[in-house]
């Protein structure tokens, strides 16, 4: 610990000083532990580069980073000074070396909470129960626990102030992250959500990757999609450990591969748009490179190699090639053969297990009931495959228990995958993830199921502002733990505390999926097919006024974080579209042409300019949490929106002079037939058959 000196030299390390100091908040923690780096001598009073040392070291441009082996002087706070900061502190002789960085790591993200000084002192008392107990005295915080994970879920406790006592059902508990629907998240990114995570008790992590990693000798792989190199990885993997979570690489290895088989290159690897030609040696030369690179990615073991919902197995060029053979025979096959490069490359593989189920029916219906699989079919998985039971729809226990049963009758024990709602959603749906995942943990629970983990997938272009997952997360990690699903006093405390918004107000942000803001949003203004498909469920009225609510709400805050912002921006802009909407078919159809032209003239350029808010605020979003590739997909998107609008502002202003006798898509509007309004609402594509990604 270095000496209450008022001064310092401090020499910047040798290996670049940007690189490390752009590790925000890691650096402090590592200088005051390793008195080495620090030279002592008079100060100087010369002018000297700043590093980014941040609360602990007073400086001046904490954006200027200097150069390898730079000297400069800077003022530092003594540790009686630090004290007065921070609230709980541990003993390095206390704790393993695996303890030991999973709280110089938290410190370094809530510097103002822990450190090697403060208030109280940490205490871990080991346990060989499956239970999480903190207490607190005068001087000293205990967490009571007996797994790495139970540990750093009291440590969050313990920053949040709670007394706890919880159970431990699970050896595995996580989640998998999608970096493949256009979001590809930062490694800064996703080591900030791990850090988090860790405090809510979580210590898997898996990253779906279709083709958004740096496959060598492969030059389409993350070619223009912000694909991970083997370097990140490995940067992600060290980090990770360091926090008890195990990282697994989340890819496929024969459906869900358009973005790579698109190429002609990949021609002799493909049987449809999205799947690997089965047998063909090119296949098993891809994945091969596929199984090596993450081999020597991550430390874990273990893979998931994907394999779901490939339905037209064996229906493209296979069949042209070879003619018809029965899809489980095939999936079965080619298993067989991925098992083994994955063996070959001590890997153990683990695969999503809804083709045994689709390929047993003719409706290819994973979820059906009273469908069983044959034992011949049975016999021939690889015992080395686990299987991974994934299931984000039901909302009863019951259902949850019968399918884990159907799986363990394979003879091994499946992982089991919930959701957090964030796909297909601007904001995660707390309320849905609260329908759906509550009665999988507690089947789980119930029938021993010991790894569990949470899916959060970016379908139709990763939009989410994933943030608002972290509500969802707590909410379901307190679950498993053997929290109460409705109490959200602990979840909003622990929120708080971790996470630093409020647990409620995410919770109410997710108004905006009560109708789908995505579908809303870019809605033809002109055609108006989805809120055509609202209007006539007579749900607008409600959602309407449950937006105006969230708006009051977030208005009276004084401060809001940036996707906060969004959401209010994004409130706004929907509350306007739906009313134009209303109005402008309730204008042409009385012939209101007053009415018509102030749309045109005050309304529409409103409109616009909320667009062009809503752009910009999602834009610096994007590029705080993601690669910049995939932007662009939702750019085009607001652009898009932005051309409609004037285009409804040109026609409504020609129809006004006369150059336009009638508006073609406002007449076909109102004259839509019940059956057209009531599948309206449904916006797979646009109606001239354009899609949206």
């Amino acid at each position: 610990m270095c000496e209450p000196e008022s001064f310092r030299h401090l020499e910047i390390p040798s290996g670049g000083g940007s690189a490390y100091c752009r590790k925000k908040v890691q650096t402090k923690f590592r200088l005051f532990a390793d008195p080495s780096r620090i030279r002592e001598e008079p100060a100087s009073g010369r002018s000297h580069h700043h590093c980014r040392f941040l609360q602990y070291i007073g400086l001046k441009n904490p954006f200027h980073f200097p150069a390898e082996g730079v000297i400069y002087t800077e003022k530092i706070k003594t540790p009686e000074r630090i004290a007065q900061m921070t609230d709980f502190y541990w003993i390095v002789e206390d704790f393993s070396p695996v303890e030991q960085q999973l709280l110089a790591t938290v410190a370094e993200y809530y510097p103002d909470r822990l450190s090697q000084t403060g208030k109280k002192r940490i205490v871990l008392k080991k346990t060989k129960e499956p239970v999480l107990r903190t207490t607190f005295k005068k001087d000293r915080a205990v967490i009571e626990a007996g797994t790495p994970a139970a540990f750093a879920r009291g440590l969050g406790s313990v920053l949040s102030g709670e007394k706890t006592q919880e159970t431990v059902s699970f050896d595995s508990l996580g989640i998998m992250i999608d970096c493949s629907r256009n979001k590809v998240f930062t490694v800064d990114y996703l080591k900030r959500f791990l850090v988090r995570m860790a405090l809510m008790g979580g210590n898997l992590a898996m990253l779906y990757t279709e083709d958004t990693y740096r496959l060598p000798g492969e030059p389409f792989f993350g070619y223009m999609r912000g694909g991970y190199s083997l370097a990140e990885l490995q940067d992600l993997d060290r980090f990770a450990a360091g926090l008890g979570i195990e990282l697994v690489g989340c890819i496929q290895t024969l459906g869900h591969l358009d973005q790579v088989l698109r190429h002609r290159c990949y021609e002799k690897a493909r049987d449809t748009g999205g799947v690997l030609m089965t047998d063909a040696p090119e296949t098993y030369e891809l994945i091969d490179k596929m199984i090596s690179f993450w081999s020597e990615a991550l430390s874990s073991r273990r893979i998931h190699i994907g394999m779901d919902e490939a339905h037209d197995l064996g229906r493209g060029r296979f069949l042209d090639y070879h003619g018809y053979e029965n899809g489980s025979d095939l999936f079965l096959r080619h298993l067989g053969k991925v098992n083994a490069v994955c063996t070959r490359h001590g890997l153990k593989p683990i695969i999503w297990s809804d083709m045994f189920f689709r390929l047993a029916n003719p409706a290819q219906d994973y979820y059906a009931e009273n469908l069983e699989i044959s034992e011949a079919v049975r016999k021939k998985v690889p015992p080395e495959v686990r299987l991974c039971y994934w299931d984000y729809y039901h909302d009863n226990a019951a259902f949850y228990e019968k399918s884990i049963q159907r799986h363990r009758a394979f003879g091994s024990e499946p992982l089991v995958a919930s959701g957090i709602w964030t796909w297909g959603n601007f904001w995660c749906s707390i309320g849905k993830t609260r329908e759906t995942a509550v009665p999988c943990i507690n089947a789980c629970r119930q029938t021993g199921i010991r790894e569990l983990f949470f899916t959060m997938w970016g379908d139709d272009g990763g939009y989410c502002l994933y943030d608002s997952a972290l509500a969802a997360l707590e909410l379901c990690c307190g679950v498993a733990y053997g929290a109460l699903p409705d109490n959200d006093a602990l979840y909003s405390r622990r929120f708080r505390a971790l996470c630093g918004e409020d647990y409620r107000l995410y919770e109410a942000a997710a108004t905006l999926q009560l109708c789908s803001a995505n579908c809303i949003l870019w809605d033809d203004p002109l055609q108006g097919t989805v809120l055509l498909g609202c209007e006539y469920r007579k749900i607008l009225p409600d959602y309407c006024k449950k937006l105006e609510r969230l708006l009051t709400d977030l208005n009276r805050r004084p401060v809001l974080s940036g996707q906060l912002q969004t959401v209010r921006v994004l409130a706004a802009l929907l509350l306007s579209k739906i009313r134009l909407r209303k109005a402008l078919l309730a204008a042409y159809s009385r012939g209101d042409r007053d009415a018509l032209r102030n749309l045109a003239e005050e309304v529409i350029p409103g409109i616009l300019y909320r667009i062009g808010e809503f752009d910009e605020l999602f834009r610096a979003d994007w590029l705080e949490t993601a690669k910049p590739f995939g932007l662009e997909v939702i750019q085009r998107r607001n652009a898009g929106l932005v051309a409609r609008y004037r285009e409804l502002r040109r026609v409504l202003l020609e129809f006004l002079d006369g150059t336009l006798p009638q508006i073609a898509e406002l007449d076909a509007s109102l004259e839509a037939a019940p059956a057209v309004r009531e599948t309206g609402f449904t916006p797979d594509n646009i109606y001239s058959g354009s899609y949206w990604l």
